[in-house]
């Protein structure tokens, strides 16, 4: 399963908190293969394994394994006085 940035931003999502349980493993590398960003390219989930990898728009990959995943879409939420 993959989440493509713009299939999030049609949710009108300020940010995303993913967590789990049990990490066995974190991998943050700091490249900038592509130049330096905060922005997330794609979402991946691997079907068997349910690693996850988050491709960064800098080209970096973050991986990430553990159990229960959870990810959280916290909107964008203007509120007018």
């Amino acid at each position: 399963m993959s989440f493509k940035l713009n299939e999030i931003n049609t949710l009108n999502a300020e940010k995303l908190i993913l967590s789990c349980s049990n990490a066995s493993l974190l991998e943050i590398p700091r490249k900038f293969d592509w130049g330096e960003s905060e922005s997330v390219n794609e979402i991946n989930i691997e079907s068997v394994s349910q690693d996850i990898t988050i491709e960064m728009q800098s080209g970096d990959s973050i991986k990430l394994k553990g159990e229960d995943y959870n990810l959280e879409i916290v909107k964008n939420i203007s509120i007018k006085a």
